[in-house]
């Protein structure tokens, strides 16, 4: 009776830690309340003889962790020059291999290096990527070794210190192909789970233009019925100008995309590039070939040659695009307005 006992542990608390608590026996101190607040982190700055201005950059940077900010400190100290990057070369990668990585089994260890190129991945997502079936038992058991580590909603979140240091491992033992293909799989991951946005990012660094072209695709039947091209205009603006205008059918998005926003200048030009893609004599094939019908739905919209000609331009459309086609619904449109503005 009379006395207190004090537990420190690296992971989660010991599961009979919660009856205590219940009880009201127990405190539990976690991370979030050992950081350290604005104060104590100039009060640790000014230890250090860094400027004034450090301390808040200093926080910022390592959400207050102790460790860190000690070891940032001493890098700034060793590194007075203005807008010196000492920061970078802290120690703390090292801190965090031998501490933290180290320690972990190496299947384990694995798993966080090759899932890191995604912020907050879910398990389905990892297993999907390093073709595994029990990423979820992996990663509860890391987070359960870690506080570096926290589960939320089925996603696995990293401090982001420590999510650089499994970056750079990853750069120092996987080669360009081995992280290119993490990014194919988990480009078609998102893609397949409706995140564009995510899809394209992982498709244009893992070098996958299928993937690319197949987000942008979705977003244009989402584009024509809602009226709206946000979408479909952020994922152009993830491609670029250079990619976009080298690929058939992102051009035809563009043009789309630039149709919607009442953009004349871009609409003509990216019409244009999407002639040149279709070739000489396109006009001919729009009753067989999609990409010809797909681009004189397109023209019909534009509406340049007149009442009869846009009419012509929807029915021969009509015959060449499939029955789930995203551009049958506004040829199907534009073909009714005609016909009751010939009448």
């Amino acid at each position: 009776d009379g006395s207190t006992l004090v537990l420190a542990t690296r992971g989660a608390p010991p599961p009979w830690v919660v009856c205590l608590r219940a009880e009201g026996r127990a405190v539990v101190v976690d991370p979030a309340d050992l950081a350290f607040d604005d104060d104590e982190a100039a009060a640790l700055a000014q230890g250090y003889g860094l400027p004034p201005g450090t301390a808040a950059d200093l926080r910022r940077r390592t959400d207050g962790w102790a460790v860190a900010l000690h070891l940032a400190a001493q890098a700034r100290t060793a590194d007075r020059r203005p807008g010196g990057t000492a920061y970078a070369d802290a120690g703390i990668s090292d801190y965090l291999r031998s501490e933290v990585l180290d320690r972990l089994p190496d299947e384990q260890r694995s798993l966080l290096v090759r899932t890191s190129i995604v912020e907050a991945p879910s398990a389905e997502l990892c297993d999907a990527m390093v073709g595994r079936d029990d990423a979820a038992v992996l990663l509860r058991d890391v987070a359960r070794r870690t506080s570096l580590v926290r589960e939320a909603d089925g996603v696995f979140r990293a401090h982001h210190l420590l999510l650089d240091a499994l970056r750079a491992e990853l750069g120092e033992t996987l080669t360009a192909t081995e992280t290119a293909e993490l990014h194919r799989r988990a480009g078609r991951w998102f893609l397949g789970h409706g995140d564009p946005e995510a899809a394209v990012d992982h498709a244009l660094l893992g070098g996958d233009p299928g993937t690319v072209a197949s987000a942008v695709s979705a977003a244009v039947p989402e584009s024509a019925g809602s009226g709206r091209s946000d979408r479909l205009s952020r994922l152009l603006a993830r491609i670029g100008e250079d990619r976009t205008a080298a690929d058939p059918w992102l051009s035809l998005a563009a043009a789309w995309s630039s149709l919607q926003r009442g953009d004349i200048v871009a609409r003509d030009r990216w019409t244009m590039r999407a002639e040149e893609h279709a070739g000489r004599g396109w006009r001919d094939r729009v009753r067989t070939d999609r990409y010809a019908a797909s681009l004189a739905a397109l023209l019909a919209l534009v509406g340049r040659d007149g009442i009869e000609a846009t009419a012509r331009l929807c029915e021969d459309a009509l015959e060449g695009l499939g029955p789930a086609d995203p551009f049958r619904c506004p040829a199907y449109f534009l073909l009714g307005v005609c016909r009751i503005l010939r009448e």
